[in-house]
């Protein structure tokens, strides 16, 4: 990634900034104080790889590891994303007949692509394609959760009665958004476990 070492909380406060409060690189480089291109580095990273906002909750070790590592996922990233673009012109005309959803057509995309993207980085890529060629963009909600794989979800039960009240807390703040609470009301949560080693 960046021969730069930064910590493992300002990493996640970088992911924070750009898939939580929607925050440009610029920006997230003047409120951490590093460079603009370890910013770039990071991000870059998230955007290509294949973690949803709660699996930086999850697997935070995991995540952190393959930083450090420099991992890359096994797929070519770059052309999964040029197949996925040349699938949204078909995404925006389906989605303007009417009789279907983002979801449904993901569920489509993934039939073609095994390794595709997640829903949430699916929605996301999309808006963004949206905004290129200057459509309609419905307001994305870079926070809500619409799935946690069923492994992850049976994690999160498990940490919600947990006495490790680092686990308690990360489950409850990520259920709560998979329930459909408001930003609002988990942010609170989300901000405490930003804070937590």
């Amino acid at each position: 990634m960046s021969n730069k070492s930064i910590s493992a909380n300002k990493i996640f406060k970088i992911f924070e900034f750009y898939a939580l409060n929607g925050l440009n690189k610029t920006q997230i480089a003047k409120v951490l104080n590093i460079s603009r291109g370890t910013v770039y580095k990071y991000v870059n990273y998230y955007e290509q790889s294949e973690f949803t906002y709660a699996d930086l909750f999850i697997h935070q070790d995991k995540i952190i590891a393959d930083i450090k590592s420099q991992a890359r996922i096994i797929f070519n990233t770059h052309k999964k994303l040029e197949r996925l673009m040349m699938f949204f012109p078909i995404v925006h005309n389906r989605l303007i007949l009417g009789g279907t959803t983002l979801k449904k057509l993901w569920a489509e995309y993934l039939q073609n692509e095994p390794y595709g993207y997640k829903y949430s980085q699916f929605v996301h890529n999309y808006h963004k394609w949206q905004e290129t060629n200057n459509l309609n963009v419905i307001n994305l909600k870079k926070w809500k959760i619409e799935i946690i794989e069923v492994d992850d979800l049976l994690l999160l039960k498990k940490w919600k009665h947990s006495n490790n009240r680092s686990k308690w807390e990360k489950s409850v703040a990520l259920l709560d958004l998979y329930k459909g609470k408001s930003i609002l009301g988990a942010c609170p949560r989300i901000g405490d476990l930003l804070q937590t080693p």
